[in-house]
């Protein structure tokens, strides 16, 4: 499989799809991201859909419904998705309920700065007062 699940540098948690995506795929995704997810890092997801197969099975996205519904995070930035794939994205994100936590972007610049953006804001400032 090369689809990735990772923590890059700035402690962003990364998911980056390459090429088509069974349902099986999704499954391990999911239970990768769900470990991921418990390991205490912020709950701050990139998702990179650049490399992704243009439209996926129905049975992926049923999967991937199922996914969404289990996992948590406080932000996911989705960046790279064809037209197609944005538009049952948006359905799929809608049914499991995360469309107010959940922003699609053109670039990868865009999605890291706006999840970063959240990080920062919660962070308490050191200034002297």
């Amino acid at each position: 499989m090369a689809h990735r699940v990772y923590r890059s540098d700035d402690g962003l948690l990364c998911m980056a799809i390459d090429g088509p995506v069974s349902s099986a795929e999704t499954a391990e995704i999911r239970d990768r991201l769900l470990v991921a997810l418990g390991d205490g890092g912020p709950p701050l997801l990139l998702i990179d859909q650049s490399r992704a197969e243009l439209a996926f099975s129905r049975e992926a996205r049923r999967e991937m419904q199922t996914a969404a519904e289990l996992l948590t995070w406080e932000r996911a930035a989705i960046f790279g998705m064809s037209n197609f794939n944005r538009m049952i994205g948006r359905v799929v994100l809608a049914l499991a309920g995360k469309t107010e936590s959940t922003q699609f972007f053109a670039t990868e610049g865009e999605a890291r700065a706006w999840l970063l953006s959240a990080r920062d804001a919660s962070r308490p400032s050191s200034g002297a007062g």
